[in-house]
């Protein structure tokens, strides 16, 4: 649990369990957790931070050539904080994904394939 809210159980090793977090009812900032497993209940002195969502402000560019490979720039505010970041590219209905490379916390580059790859 934070705090009040459940966290939903996601999957689990043999020294860790991990669950997906529930929106924030109190807002930004740390929430104690406790560990509730059948009838045994843990509670430390550990914590979880609500942070501010990710937002874009800019994507750069705004075209791009027919043959691809060009570096597309996502620029917003907290994006250091999204764990697996992807951005999809669909043209004449294909689709492909990409994987970003960090520049700096506000800033996440991706280098789209060309048409000939969709």
């Amino acid at each position: 649990m934070f705090k009040d809210q459940k966290c939903t159980y996601h999957r689990r090793g043999g020294q860790w369990i991990t669950c997906r977090s529930h929106a924030s009812l109190q807002g930004y900032g740390n929430v104690s957790v406790s560990v509730t497993v059948d009838k045994a209940r843990i509670q430390k002195d550990l914590k979880f931070e609500y942070v501010e969502d990710p937002t874009i402000i800019k994507l750069e560019p705004e075209w791009s050539i027919f043959s691809g490979h060009t570096p597309v720039t996502v620029t917003g505010t907290n994006l250091d904080i999204i764990q697996s970041p992807l951005i999809r590219a669909k043209y004449n209905g294909r689709e492909t994904v990409n994987v970003s490379r960090t520049l700096n916390p506000s800033a996440r580059a991706w280098s789209m394939r060309g048409q000939r790859h969709l």
